[in-house]
């Protein structure tokens, strides 16, 4: 499937279709969380069910009881039941630095400056594409806590159950359960022993409904699993609806 931008305005329709899915919306008159005219979004995008999106313009896909206080950028994706404050940013389009100058001169024939140096000299620049050096938008497992005005670099990767102190820049991928911080993020300990992790990720606790453990003792980690583990095979999986592309252009259809 080849995946493409599109962009839908903001109606009455489309919060809506949002408000029946039980997602989230909640914008305030002050930036960066204004009430956006338009959504932008990626074709491959699906948004889960009870997925909360309160600020900015774009959307990306995003698992169901994860929430975002800051705009997210079409093309990341986002797991379930994770937790994003104020201020996430992504790193900006990669210069070529390998080339004779990172100057924009060499790819972007649209920029103002550009333009304007070739209404006297139309024929004078070659271009070449620097999007061979574009990594892809930002992976966030399940359960992450991405803590205030964080950094993430293009093409890492947030393991399941990690946490991101106030502003980290992240440079590389965060293992699962890793608790990081600084500038550059490194790791300051995990939030369980390996064994505990170990188990953990095999269980993987948040594709079941949310039912089966929300009822259990969920403050000893431990005892949790044991109990866990002995149950999953008569468990449900839990499978919210999605909105996808086809929902959100249909709405001007």
């Amino acid at each position: 499937m080849v995946v493409s931008q599109k962009n839908v305005l903001y109606s009455i329709e489309l919060a809506n279709l949002f408000s029946s899915f039980g997602i989230g919306l909640s914008w305030r008159a002050s930036s960066p969380r204004a009430m956006p005219s338009k959504f932008t979004f990626r074709t491959d995008i699906e948004i889960e069910q009870y997925a909360g999106i309160y600020a900015g313009g774009n959307l990306c896909t995003i698992g169901a009881f994860s929430y975002s206080h800051s705009p997210l950028q079409p093309g990341m994706s986002v797991g379930r039941y994770c937790a994003i404050s104020w201020g996430l940013s992504v790193t900006g389009p990669r210069h070529p630095y390998e080339w004779l100058t990172v100057s924009n001169i060499t790819y972007e024939r649209h920029s103002p400056n550009i333009q304007a140096y070739l209404e006297s000299r139309p024929d004078s620049i070659m271009f070449r594409d620097a999007r061979v050096f574009e990594k892809p938008m930002p992976i966030i497992g399940n359960d992450v806590w991405i803590g205030q005005n964080v950094t993430l670099n293009r093409g890492v990767r947030i393991g399941h159950g990690a946490v991101i102190a106030a502003y980290s820049v992240v440079t590389k991928d965060v293992p699962a359960y890793a608790i990081v911080g600084g500038n550059p993020a490194r790791i300051i300990k995990y939030r369980f022993v390996q064994r505990v992790i170990d188990e953990l990720l095999d269980l993987q606790w948040w594709k079941y409904e949310p039912a089966s453990f929300m009822k259990r003792d969920i403050t000893d980690i431990n005892q949790f699993i044991d109990e866990f583990k002995n149950v999953t095979q008569d468990l449900e999986e839990f499978r919210p609806m999605k909105i996808t592309s086809v929902d959100l252009l249909s709405i001007e259809d």
